[in-house]
Order: C-alpha cells, then sequence, then structure tokens
C-alpha cells in the first residue's frame, strides 16, 4: 500500500526495454516459482496491473518474441477483477509472476489462480480475503464476515502467528502469492484509512491501534533509495541433476547446498530445503560459505594482488588443487583471520597491508635477487604499471581536468571514426568523458576505447580476476597520437604558462611534482631546458607549442605509467 510513495533517488539510470519502462525497482512483488500446468494464470486484482511472467527466470529486455509474458490491466473502479493471461505457450516451464502498479495508479493483488477457465470469486466467509470481495453478498452476510475481519487482522498483526494459507479452489489450483498475514493488512489498511466508519466502541480500539502501528512503520521506510542490482528472493527450488550437462533428460532433483568439497564437516547435507528455511535459502548458503575458510582466503589474496601486482596465491581465480600453492601460506591465513575478525572490512585490510614494511619496501634491486631472482619472498616491492583506467584519471588530474564528483549517469563513450559496426550508438560522446573518471564512462560490449584495450582493460565478455599486463607498442602509439593525450597535455601546458610570474626552473619543478611527486633532478632540468630550447621556447608564437610538447613527452615517460 505504500507503493506511490516509493521513489528513486536522482541520477539512477533505468534498464533499457518494457520491463525499464514499467519501473519494477521498489515497486515490485512475486509470486513463488510454480510449474505451469495450465493454459491460463488468472490474477485477482483491483485497480491497474501489470504482471510479467518470468519463464525459467529469463529476462526479457525488449520484443518481439515472448511478448505473451507481459499483461497490462486497467481498472478505474474499486471492484475486484480476475484478470487472465494466456501462459499456454510454456506449459510444464517453471516460471514467477512479477507486479507492478501502473504508473500511480493504485493497485492491489489478492491471488494467483491456474485455470482453463475463470476462477469464481473466494468464499465470502472473509477468512484472510479482501472484504471487497463479498460485494455480491447479503448485508448480513457482509457485517459478520467485517466484525470477524477486524478482530481477526488486529489479533494477528499483533501478537498471533500467520495463518495457513486458504484452501484450494476444487476446480484451480490456488497458488498463495499473498501470505495470510499480509492478507490481514490489506483489511488493517482499509480500516486504518476509513477510521470514521467505525464509530462502535467494540472496535474502536483496534482501529485505534492499528493506526498507530501503521504510522510508527511509516516512519521506519526509507522511501527514496539508489538503485543497485540484485536476485530476487523467492521461494526455494532444487533443481534437478543434469547428467553431462543435458537439459533433455533430467534426473533427480539435487538438494540445495553447499560445495560438499569445501563445506564444514559437521553440516548436515541439504540443510538449504529444511523447514525451518523461510525462502530460497540464499541466506543460509550466504552463512555457510562464511563458515569456511575459502572465501576469506579468496578475498584478502584479491586485495593482496591488487596492491603488490601478484596474490599470495598467484593463481587468484583458482585456490584449488589445480591453482598454485600459496608463497607464504601461514600469511595468508593469518590475514583471512583478520580481515574476519575486523568485520570483512575492506578499507581495513587495504590500511594494514599499505602501512606494512613489505608494502614499503623499494623497487630496486639489491643481492637478494641472486637467491630470489623471481622475488617469490617479497624481498623488494615489485614495479607496477598503471591499469588503464588510471592512466587515463591521471592525464586528467595532471591537466586539471578531472572531475571528482561520485556518483551520476554514465557518460556515453567516444567513437572514432574508426570505432564502426552493427548496434553502433547514435551519438558520440565527449573526447574527454566530461573530465569524469574512467569508472563513470559507459561501456559499449562492441565499441570499447582503443586506449582501455591497448592497457589491458579486460573486454566485458567474462570476469577476470587477474589482469593481463604487458608492453607493447602500441601503448606508446596511444601515449604518442592519441587525440585526448595530446588535448590533456595542451590543458596542462596552458596551466603552467599561465601559473604567474614564474621562472623556467620553477616551472619544471611544479611539473614534476605534479606528474611523478617528486623534485626534477639537475640532470632532469637541463635536458627540459635543452628541450625547450630547441623547441623555440624565446620566440613568442613558438612558447605555447614548446610547453605542450614538453608536456606530451612527459606523459610519455615511462615513470608516467609505472609506479616503483
Amino acid at each position: 500500500f505504500f507503493w506511490k510513495s516509493l521513489k528513486l533517488a536522482g541520477g539512477m539510470e533505468l534498464d533499457n526495454g518494457t520491463l525499464g519502462a514499467w519501473q519494477f525497482s521498489g515497486r515490485m512483488v512475486r509470486s513463488p516459482e510454480f510449474i505451469l500446468n495450465k493454459r491460463h494464470v488468472w490474477y485477482l486484482v483491483r485497480g491497474s496491473v501489470r504482471a510479467y511472467a518470468s519463464v525459467n527466470s529469463h529476462l526479457i529486455v525488449v520484443g518481439p518474441l515472448h511478448g505473451a509474458v507481459f499483461r497490462e490491466a486497467r481498472h478505474n473502479d474499486d471492484q475486484w477483477h480476475w484478470v487472465p493471461h494466456d501462459l499456454s505457450l510454456y506449459g510444464g516451464h517453471r516460471m514467477h509472476i512479477e507486479f507492478a502498479p501502473v504508473d500511480e495508479a493504485p493497485c492491489t493483488i489478492a491471488m494467483v489462480v491456474q485455470s482453463d477457465e475463470q476462477p469464481k470469486f473466494p468464499d465470502p466467509s472473509g477468512n484472510g480475503l479482501p472484504w471487497t470481495a463479498l460485494a455480491g453478498q447479503s448485508i448480513k452476510e457482509r457485517t459478520v464476515a467485517f466484525a470477524g475481519a477486524i478482530r481477526t487482522a488486529a489479533d494477528s498483526l499483533r501478537k498471533t502467528p500467520p495463518q495457513a494459507a486458504p484452501p484450494q479452489n476444487a476446480q484451480a489450483e490456488v497458488l498463495p502469492t499473498v501470505p495470510s498475514r499480509w492478507q490481514q493488512a490489506q483489511f488493517a489498511h482499509w480500516f486504518v484509512t476509513h477510521s470514521s466508519l467505525f464509530g462502535l466502541a467494540e472496535f474502536q480500539p483496534s482501529v485505534t491501534g492499528l493506526a498507530e502501528t501503521e504510522a510508527a512503520f511509516a516512519k521506519q521506510v526509507q522511501w527514496e533509495s539508489t538503485l543497485a542490482p540484485a536476485m530476487l528472493e523467492g521461494n526455494g527450488v532444487n533443481e534437478f541433476l543434469l547428467i553431462r550437462g543435458n537439459s533433455n533428460t533430467p534426473k533427480e532433483p539435487v538438494a540445495r547446498r553447499f560445495l560438499a568439497a569445501v563445506e564444514s564437516g559437521d553440516q548436515p547435507q541439504g540443510v538449504f530445503q529444511s523447514e525451518t528455511v523461510a525462502g530460497s535459502g540464499r541466506q543460509e548458503l550466504a552463512r555457510e560459505m562464511l563458515r569456511s575458510p575459502l572465501v576469506s582466503r579468496v578475498a584478502v589474496n584479491r586485495i593482496w594482488h591488487h596492491l603488490f601486482g601478484r596474490g599470495i596465491v598467484p593463481t587468484v581465480d583458482n585456490l584449488g588443487v589445480l591453482g598454485r600453492a600459496p608463497s607464504h601460506p601461514e600469511l595468508l591465513d593469518y590475514l583471512a583471520t583478520q580481515f574476519v575478525q575486523n568485520g570483512w572490512s575492506t578499507k581495513a585490510m587495504i590500511r594494514s597491508l599499505i602501512l606494512s614494511s613489505t608494502y614499503q619496501m623499494s623497487s630496486h634491486s639489491n643481492e637478494a635477487d641472486s637467491v630470489d631472482p623471481d622475488n617469490a619472498w617479497w624481498h623488494r616491492m615489485p614495479i607496477k604499471r598503471l591499469e588503464g583506467e588510471a592512466i587515463r584519471d591521471s592525464l586528467l588530474a595532471v591537466s586539471g581536468r578531472l572531475d571528482r564528483t561520485p556518483f551520476g549517469l554514465s557518460v556515453p563513450i567516444h567513437l572514432t571514426e574508426f570505432m564502426q559496426g552493427r548496434g553502433r550508438p547514435g551519438g558520440s560522446g565527449p573526447l574527454d568523458g566530461n573530465g569524469r573518471r574512467s569508472i563513470y564512462i559507459s561501456v559499449r560490449r562492441n565499441f570499447l576505447s582503443p586506449m582501455m584495450l591497448a592497457f589491458d582493460t579486460p573486454s566485458p565478455f567474462s570476469t577476470v580476476g587477474r589482469r593481463t599486463v604487458s608492453n607493447v607498442p602500441a601503448q606508446a602509439l596511444i601515449l604518442m597520437n592519441d587525440p585526448f593525450v595530446i588535448e590533456q597535455a595542451n590543458r596542462w601546458a596552458e596551466q603552467v604558462a599561465t601559473d604567474g610570474p614564474q621562472t623556467v626552473e620553477q616551472r619544471l619543478d611544479r611539473m614534476y611534482l605534479t606528474a611523478f611527486a617528486r623534485h626534477p633532478t639537475p640532470a632532469e632540468i637541463s635536458a627540459a631546458m635543452l628541450f625547450l630550447q630547441a623547441q623555440g621556447v624565446s620566440q613568442p608564437d613558438q612558447q605555447r607549442a614548446a610547453w605542450n610538447n614538453l608536456c606530451h613527452v612527459m606523459f610519455n615517460l615511462k615513470e608516467f605509467v609505472f609506479v616503483e
């Protein structure tokens, strides 16, 4: 009943296609999963509703195929209606139904029923069903039902456990999408919003108490939320065993459980389908995973890999028997234990690692290289090349163009004349991405940034735990010829040339501090001075070009993309 008040925070971007236009986020309820064994599914609704049949958990983005899974019905009256949904194409398949309101129109869903014919309206006794379903009954019958409904709703919402679902219709299979407790809440909501109709002292305590309960609940609701991708929680369903992956010959169902090879020895099989487990069992699965040391080991090993350039277990995607052994197993277990004890805090783990003496070691070679040439024992810090995103962000930061504003919509990718093909976006984004960090540049699978590809940014076709780190001519060519790099060099040069009355040596010192976080050596200052003179810096018409070229040269130094 709070659908109308729920809304997304500013800057959120909905999915393209029909489902995105329906705005399911925060305004959707779903049925349990079931196997379709009738031609039609009927929805008992009041108001306007949009229904989407998710067949085998398949997500429809846009047609033309499978348009039958969508159903929209609009009713302007305050009566209950049976809405048919022809799903005969999907007989025998597993599915669930997702409901959403039509824009701001009122919407209430009472039942979902499989039937080849229109089901009858519910029993007029009022047991767990919306009271307006009694519209065809006599005044006496409705009065009895109303009185019982008030007491049942008030008592149930306060102290008693949910009752069993209403019995199934003899002519149709009823899917109990709305538990009895939720149906009773519908009664309570109507009584609260129509409290003036209940003047009798017999009903006033119940109505007043329900109003106070609803008001207190409404204060706890976060009406405006940001959007995040997540799995819908539903009822638990066991999957069939598929021998050699053949879906045409399913065998017996397999109980939901953690991986037998790594689960705790005291965990009974099939725990996730226990009667005490409500819902899909994902929460129980997550808890069982956290009981195993595998998750914490994988997590800290990846953090170590990103900070040091190589994991304690080099094969970060495989900590099993087919992966490489850890170089320091005791250290891995110690870090995993600390990670858990600190509440699984990634920030705390990063802080402890970067403050360690190991992280702060020099990258220069020493006498230990003769004993440990591969640096397997971490006698020095390895030289790391920045990732493509960090290189681009560094160019923007040095030039002063970087926009550090967090969050917001993605910036369309800049399309060059060579980026052609099917599905090419209609418009190109700005060359510098409006100065936004690389994380905010949209990713089009078939139209990837040439700069990102040159610096080994993974293609978005699969997950990648360890990136390739190469040193190829394409990277030097990008830094020398890419229009984006040249533009940022010119922008940086403009800042340097207009930064107040300074000597050339002072400008060079500031440039080195900005780009490399250190002061230049006398030899570097001398080389830069000779370069500027050769570029004609003393001539007014050549001065700006000379500084442009020097900034461009500094972007091409190895020190700019490699960290010691």
